[in-house]
């Protein structure tokens, strides 16, 4: 009866704290490891990334025309289309994030980078 008790006073807990905003700094890139605050490490099984904070491909559509060099003579390309680039986002080392704890505490989505005046 009372681990029943505690169960249900853990799921009322966890139930009006369903998202924790939780901060952490890269340890290490490869493998992804996350330091938080609370000094505890979360590795890739532990983490959801979002598209601003790992390197992805996207097809863009261009109509440019390239900028004139230094050497005096007017020479342009132009660049037209749908091209493929790859917007570099992976996190590196010594950079802070911020993360959100799912309910549970087993998953972060990291969010994105914090930048520290």
């Amino acid at each position: 009866m009372i681990n029943a008790l505690k169960q249900l006073s853990l799921s009322a807990n966890e139930a009006s704290d369903p998202v924790k905003v939780i901060f952490g700094t890269v340890e290490s890139e490869n493998p992804l490891i996350i330091r938080t605050q609370q000094r505890m490490s979360l590795n890739q099984k532990h983490l959801c990334l979002t598209s601003a904070v790992y390197d992805t491909e996207k097809e863009m559509k261009f109509d440019i025309y390239t900028e004139n060099t230094d050497s005096g003579t007017s020479h342009n390309h132009r660049i037209l289309g749908t091209k493929k680039i790859t917007v570099c986002n992976r996190l590196k080392a010594g950079e802070k994030v911020i993360m959100l704890r799912v309910q549970g505490g087993q998953r972060y989505i990291v969010i994105d980078r914090v930048v520290e005046n």
